[in-house]
């Protein structure tokens, strides 16, 4: 995996967990699946750090461009 695709895969999970974690806080249950899914992102936006050839996370405003790629990428 690529250090783009796990930025952008990281990316896509946060507002998922923020959902998660807020609909279970709603109904009065534990965030076990929110907490999974910020632990997952976390991790995926960490690895996109570290192995980032350029050293660092690209900026937000590739990100639509990035997603697009992976897309593509993924149906090829």
């Amino acid at each position: 995996m690529t250090a783009e695709a796990a930025f952008v895969l990281g990316l896509a999970l946060v507002p998922l967990a923020l959902l998660a974690g807020v609909s279970a806080w709603a109904d009065g249950r534990r965030p076990w699946a929110g907490s999974v899914l910020a632990l997952g992102a976390a991790g995926l936006v960490g690895f996109a750090w570290i192995t980032a050839p350029e050293g660092g996370l690209p900026p937000l405003g590739d990100v639509p461009e990035a997603a697009l790629r992976l897309v593509v990428a993924a149906f090829r």
